[in-house]
């Protein structure tokens, strides 16, 4: 079990292994371990920011970018904090773009990619169930970040139908409501536990103090 302070020396493929299998309390232990002790790279770094992402914990991944110095050039890491400003500006159809994008295939962090895509897609159809009672195509296409073509099956899926106006589709309130019934937030990984939470946000201030 990793401690505070003491980094387990594991392999950048293990801590990929443990976003993935969504085991985030112990990499954000390990990279923060590794941070102090001057030993992250940038596989590393990502992979703690896209951890508290898939939490929806965004202001955490935003302080874990700013303190990655150098290695905010690396190619993941800077991918990782792509998708997070988007998000914080809640700029869903940039960030949905992003998580598609093929740089990701073949990469450590696809699986976690494509469940963040999946995840973010879900909460973006709960938004815009809740905030629209009408709705055009184009508008639709830039928040889902897909083309006029493909939102029309998203619309569909998210409580939606056609409106006698070209280009115009209407929310059918019942399905609207199962959609935001539905709709889960970006967390798609283990809760941290509450001790977790606490002994992490303990060490953040001792490293920024």
């Amino acid at each position: 079990q990793s401690t505070w302070g003491t980094s387990l020396d594991m392999d950048d493929e293990t801590l990929v292994g443990f976003l993935n299998d969504g085991f985030t309390d112990m990499l954000a232990v390990e990279a923060f371990n590794r941070e102090a002790n001057g030993t992250e790279t940038g596989t590393c770094a990502a992979a703690a920011i896209l951890g508290f992402v898939s939490r929806n914990m965004l202001e955490a991944a935003r302080a874990k970018f700013l303190r990655t110095h150098a290695l905010a050039q690396h190619a993941d890491v800077a991918a990782a904090w792509a998708v997070t400003h988007a998000l914080l500006k809640r700029e869903h159809g940039v960030a949905l773009r992003l998580l598609r994008d093929e740089r990701w295939v073949g990469g450590p962090f696809y699986t976690v990619v494509q469940r963040l895509e999946r995840a973010v897609m879900d909460q973006t159809r709960g938004l815009v169930a809740r905030a629209y009672t009408k709705i055009t195509v184009d508008r639709a296409a830039e928040i889902f970040g897909v083309d006029a073509l493909a939102v029309v099956d998203v619309l569909k899926a998210g409580g939606f139908v056609a409106s006698p106006t070209p280009g115009m589709y209407v929310v059918d309130p019942a399905a609207a409501a199962a959609v935001v019934a539905a709709a889960t937030p970006i967390d798609t990984a283990k809760a941290i536990g509450l001790e977790s939470l606490s002994a992490l946000t303990n060490y953040v201030v001792h490293l920024e103090s």
